[in-house]
């Protein structure tokens, strides 16, 4: 069991390890702004240390898991995850069709109010807010593009 732990531990020390290199070979600003090694250097950089934090934690006899080690959490927490791991998916799918507001707006609703089990009315105000408000973070202030979909929403 604590062998999977390592395992794993290690799995994500690599991955963090090979992004932080591969974003150390793009521009970290370009033009004043955010290059495009800039997410990939911080999202590289904190997998690394969370991946040694876990890693350290695990070896630490006192810290070490008691129970099996399980993929997916058991009982009514599985449902939740696999609906959340499905709705990325048809993000995935989604974002070049109908667009980053329209999708995340979706995502967001269909997190919040499903999965989540938020109030509706609470649920569209968040992802009303959060899907322009982000769109608007990243292509005004950040000079991201980011994709419009087909009626240009």
């Amino acid at each position: 069991m604590a062998r999977a732990y390592q395992v794993v531990g290690v799995m994500f020390l690599v991955m963090g390890v090979f992004v932080l290199y591969q974003s150390l070979q793009l521009r970290y600003i370009s033009r004043g702004i955010p290059g495009p090694g800039f997410f990939g250097v911080w999202l590289g950089g904190l997998m690394t240390v969370l991946a040694v934090v876990f890693l350290v934690q695990n070896m630490l006899p006192n810290r070490r898991p008691s129970g099996p080690f399980e993929l997916l959490p058991s009982g009514e927490m599985r449902l939740p995850l696999l609906l959340a791991i499905a709705a990325l998916a048809v993000t995935v799918v989604a974002l070049p069709i109908l667009g980053f507001r329209l999708t995340i707006f979706g995502l967001s609703l269909f997190l919040l109010s499903y999965v989540g089990r938020q109030p509706l009315a609470l649920s569209l105000a968040v992802s009303a807010v959060a899907s322009v408000g982000v769109y608007y973070l990243f292509t005004a202030l950040l000079g991201v593009i980011l994709p419009t979909g087909l009626g240009g929403i």
